[in-house]
């Protein structure tokens, strides 16, 4: 069988588009550099420089930038409600962040931590943790920026996608109706934080996801934006966006799969037969030997099995949380690819939280992150084609924003968490939670263990 070129008679890349491939695969070349054995690290080195060379004709010319100055403002601020720059309130992940961007900068590179290795998704932090070790920049402002640059990036492909500006204050304040599901359970595990109220898990708003886990929320955010609008067959390049991701984090590849496989629909069967998808293949295995390295103490069972989950409270997580929105949107939406889209957003979040993985159920919180950016990049497109029958999503939305406004309080309340003396003990709630984070050296990986 032979293998599709990437060449020029193909629709290309926009070249926002070009930037959140780069934004998301440049932490695969420090890992391949710094982490592995250089027997495996320099030919994945190699590998992704061959994946940059095969792409470089597939970029189109830049776009026009009447709407950066608006996007950038609105990252800014997000970011800012945040806690990401060094001023305000954050909430208790940043205590796991701080732990492993301070263990990135103090110790070589892979780190090890009371005699194991790190073993985590270290897509989003080895950036700014690199750049903290060579530069005078505090760590911390480097870490905002390089966070806002994820953001905006994604609100400029949501924004392409949806035509209009407002796509992103949509974006940014979408959520499931959580203030509901709080009142009918008067359960919440703090004070404004109302999305834990099923008592087994979460659906995370964007807003939750970007003040909590950035690391999984913007590979997620940009590769969605990559799936639903960009002209370029991406299905060709699948292999290397997998790999890229998988860095930042595996739960994201779950949620992203469904979607990729609606996408390989569009661009044709064959599509993914180019030799990008090999050598992307290829690379992601010594990222994925070292992310399961180690792991078989992380917890892992079916929903039902957990003390707390009920049939009731699923059926009644799955319609406020996104089946009421959904039905709004199947009225309002007319479009095959939309409605096709629509279909696979809520197929994904209706079988994702049936999986329980990690120590507080991280695949349903992280994995629905994909499905849930369709679904504010339809609500946008419905509010802005067909206004008088998006009244019900209007409405949903609202209720639905009381969510990222608990958030933006309960944060202005907070503590800071980021501060160089915080380690991995620190952050953990239990020692059973490290398992998740350090193990024996994985296979590939540099040995650092002193000479015999």
């Amino acid at each position: 069988m032979v293998m599709a070129e990437d060449g020029d008679d193909r629709p290309r890349l926009r070249a926002s588009e070009a930037a959140a491939l780069l934004y998301i695969g440049a932490p695969l070349a420090l890992f391949f550099a710094w982490f592995l054995q250089p027997a495996i690290g320099l030919p994945c080195l190699a590998g992704l420089a061959f994946i940059a060379w095969r792409m470089r004709h597939a970029v189109d010319r830049p776009e026009p930038t009447s709407v950066d100055l608006w996007l950038v403002s609105v990252a800014f601020v997000w970011t800012l409600l945040a806690g990401i720059w060094p001023i305000g309130g954050q909430g208790l992940d940043w205590l796991k962040h701080s732990a492993v961007l301070n263990l990135l900068v103090s110790d070589a590179w892979p780190p090890m931590y009371e005699g194991q290795y790190l073993r985590y998704v270290v897509g989003w932090y080895l950036i700014p943790a690199g750049l903290a070790k060579v530069m005078p920049a505090q760590l911390e402002v480097l870490v905002g920026l390089w966070t806002c640059l994820g953001v905006y990036l994604s609100l400029r492909l949501v924004t392409n996608v949806a035509g209009v500006r407002f796509a992103a204050v949509v974006f940014v304040l979408f959520s499931g109706a959580d203030i509901l599901g709080y009142l009918i359970t008067q359960f919440a595990i703090m004070p404004l934080h109302y999305e834990w109220w099923s008592g087994w898990g979460q659906i995370s708003s964007t807003t939750t996801s970007l003040f909590w886990t950035p690391q999984h929320a913007i590979p997620g955010w940009l590769i969605i934006g990559l799936v639903v609008g960009s002209r370029f067959p991406i299905t060709r390049i699948g292999g290397a966006i997998g790999a890229a991701v998988l860095l930042w984090s595996p739960f994201t590849v779950a949620g992203l799969a469904p979607f990729m496989v609606y996408r390989w629909a569009r661009d044709g069967l064959t599509s993914p037969l180019t030799l990008t998808n090999v050598v992307g293949a290829a690379i992601a295995l010594p990222i994925l030997a070292y992310l399961t390295s180690g792991i078989a103490s992380v917890p892992v069972a079916f929903a039902w099995s957990t003390p707390q989950f009920t049939w009731a409270k699923w059926a009644l997580l799955m319609l406020i949380e996104w089946g009421v929105l959904a039905g709004f949107l199947a009225l309002a939406l007319r479009a095959k690819q939309e409605r096709a889209l629509l279909a696979v957003a809520a197929a994904t979040l209706a079988v994702l939280p049936f999986a329980y993985v990690g120590a507080v159920n991280d695949l349903m919180m992280r994995g629905t992150q994909p499905a849930v950016a369709v679904l504010a990049i339809l609500s946008a497109i419905a509010i802005s084609r067909r206004p008088a029958a998006a009244t019900g999503v209007i409405a949903v939305l609202s209720v639905g924003a009381v969510t990222a406004f608990a958030e933006v309080a309960r944060n202005a309340k907070s503590p800071r968490h980021s501060a160089p003396s915080v380690t991995l003990t620190m952050a953990m709630p239990t020692p059973d939670f490290l398992v998740q984070y350090l193990a024996p050296r994985p296979f590939g990986i540099r040995d650092r263990e002193p000479p015999r």
